[in-house]
């Protein structure tokens, strides 16, 4: 997986999920995601390209915003990250920036009970579980999953069902062009280290390759990270997590 550039702009392009179409501006080096929800987890700014004072633009650009973000650096712009020790950020940590390539001779959907897409009215129960999963306030929850999640296009909400019915684990799939990426793998506490995930995740990428994409990628946590690699992901790079302290005070 060579072409870095082209997949770290697909990421930034699926983000419109989350930050709408009027938050998402995909441009050589950088793509901006900014919701506008107070929360740095939905207002990103990934710089990976030189020249052209990418940070400082991205610094500058959020503070005119007036919400709570993250610069996330990779590729060559983690040569002038310089410019933001002199604003006033701190690097926080890093995230794994995770792919695997895609092919619909051999990534065939298989039958398996009890997956499929969720409708509109389902998407209570998947917020509830990924605000659940990943520590989210109902506000930021419905930012997660936005109402309209399954009739955006190229976006599909999945779940899969126990055998008494109940959502045991979803994701929100994103397509731009030849990429895919899934914003979440949530499965509440009860329901963990069943397979769940792996199950739903495996027939959902091959479904996806059926429709087109070549790729997936994602950026995770550690734990998220050893969850990929078991699904056939490899480590592409890792970025740089930069914020102001502020923001970031108590957060996990």
């Amino acid at each position: 997986m060579e072409n870095l550039p082209h997949l770290r702009s697909m990421l930034g392009a699926t983000a419109k999920l989350w930050a709408g179409e009027d938050g998402v501006r995909v441009e050589p080096g950088r793509y901006v995601a900014l919701s506008g929800a107070p929360s740095v987890d939905y207002n990103v700014i990934v710089c990976h390209g030189a020249g052209e004072n990418l940070i400082a633009k991205s610094v500058e650009e959020i503070k005119a915003r007036g919400v709570p973000a993250l610069i996330m650096v990779a590729g060559q712009a983690t040569g002038e990250v310089q410019e933001l020790v002199d604003a006033g950020w701190v690097c926080i940590g890093q995230t794994g920036f995770m792919g695997r390539e895609l092919d619909p001779a051999t990534d065939v959907p298989a039958p398996v009970p009890g997956i499929r897409q969720l409708e509109a009215s389902e998407l209570d129960g998947a917020r509830a579980i990924m605000a659940d999963t990943f520590g989210l306030t109902p506000e930021l929850a419905l930012v997660a999953l936005p109402p309209d999640a399954t009739g955006g296009e190229g976006q599909s909400v999945w779940g899969i069902f126990n055998e008494d019915g109940e959502l045991a684990c979803t994701t929100i799939g994103a397509r731009a062009q030849d990429t895919v990426t899934y914003w979440g793998i949530a499965t509440p506490p009860e329901a963990r280290r069943q397979g769940h995930a792996r199950r739903m995740m495996d027939y959902v990428m091959a479904y996806d390759a059926q429709l087109g994409a070549r790729y997936v990628v994602a950026h995770t946590t550690p734990y998220g990270e050893a969850l990929t690699i078991g699904m056939g992901f490899v480590l592409l790079e890792r970025w740089q997590m930069w914020s102001r302290p502020r923001w970031v005070l108590g957060r996990a």
